[in-house]
């Protein structure tokens, strides 16, 4: 029987679909909750991990979760607790159930691109590109960046407002001063695990944001050349980099940002690069399915996101 709500708290319903969080991490799930408990209803299942080779739960386990939080109306966001890899396998699931009622805001980042492109593009929901559950619990986000973060979640920020981003190729320099699109995407890795698939994304008349944590040059490049070659950018409004983490050489050198800007010059699509979100301790959000815009003031460009949903 479905319980009825009594207060005005957000519920936030805890999935696990990739890897499990440290043993430490799970150790203070109860506490957190209690600590939080005057702002947000966290709902943190018993057997959310279990032993596991790989996984934080077997493959069954892990959709039954999602697909419950997804479905219960009571539930007004969906957090995840950890990234690593797990949410492809799960599409099919969402897929096969019936789209919920009642929208809900997806959270995560890194192996969560999949979960961000699925609502997006199958469901037409928005969602955050922010920091996983698990490092909140472990006290690993910085004040202003975990302030920034839950005011996009409780709907309180009408905009998140980026400096510093830099046009990349000569479309981005050439381009007008403003570009307007809906922005989604995510890691580079993942995102292209989709190509080919039931589940590949267009990124027609949308800004696409990529970021990427320990892969060497070649296999960046060897990344983008396969997005491009995939045809779902034509017609991609922009590309929008976030930050490419330990992404460096045997011998220490960092060639990733060469091996971006050659790529940049023939993609066909302005590219823009600054973007302070991905795999750095200050992982700052993004809202994915909303209104964002690029422009350019005094040579200086822009990120403007719309958080209201």
């Amino acid at each position: 029987m479905m319980s009825i709500r009594t207060d005005d708290r957000l519920k936030i319903a805890v999935v696990a679909p990739g890897f499990p969080s440290r043993v430490d991490v799970q150790k203070k799930f109860k506490e957190f909750a209690h600590a939080h408990s005057n702002e947000f209803e966290f709902d943190i299942p018993k057997k959310i991990i279990q032993k596991n080779p790989m996984f934080s739960n077997g493959e069954s386990q892990r959709a039954e979760f999602i697909v419950n939080a997804m479905s219960d109306d009571r539930v007004d966001v969906v957090w995840c607790l950890r990234g690593g890899y797990g949410s492809l396998p799960l599409l099919k699931y969402l897929k096969a159930m019936p789209k919920p009622k009642k929208k809900k805001l997806l959270v995560g980042l890194s192996d969560i691109t999949s979960l961000h492109l699925f609502v997006n593009e199958f469901w037409g929901w928005t969602s955050v590109h922010g920091s996983n559950l698990d490092r909140w619990i472990a006290r690993e986000i910085p004040g202003s960046v975990l302030k920034a973060l839950v005011a996009i979640v409780k709907n309180e920020s009408e905009r998140s407002h980026y400096k510093n981003i830099k046009p990349l190729n000569d479309l981005a320099k050439k381009q007008v001063k403003s570009i307007r699109a809906p922005l989604t995407g995510g890691n580079l890795v993942t995102l292209c695990s989709h190509l080919g698939t039931p589940f590949q994304t267009s990124f027609k008349n949308r800004f696409l944001f990529l970021e990427e944590i320990g892969e060497r040059a070649y296999r960046i490049d060897r990344l983008l050349t396969q997005l491009q070659l995939s045809g779902v950018l034509k017609g991609c409004s922009g590309i929008l980099l976030g930050q490419f983490t330990s992404c460096l050489e045997p011998d220490g050198k960092k060639l990733w940002p060469w091996v971006v800007k050659e790529w940049a010059k023939n993609v066909g699509v302005p590219v823009f690069g600054g973007v302070p979100s991905g795999h750095e301790k200050a992982q700052w959000p993004l809202s994915f399915g909303t209104p964002a815009e690029v422009k350019i003031i005094n040579d200086h460009g822009h990120l403007i996101i719309e958080n209201k949903r």
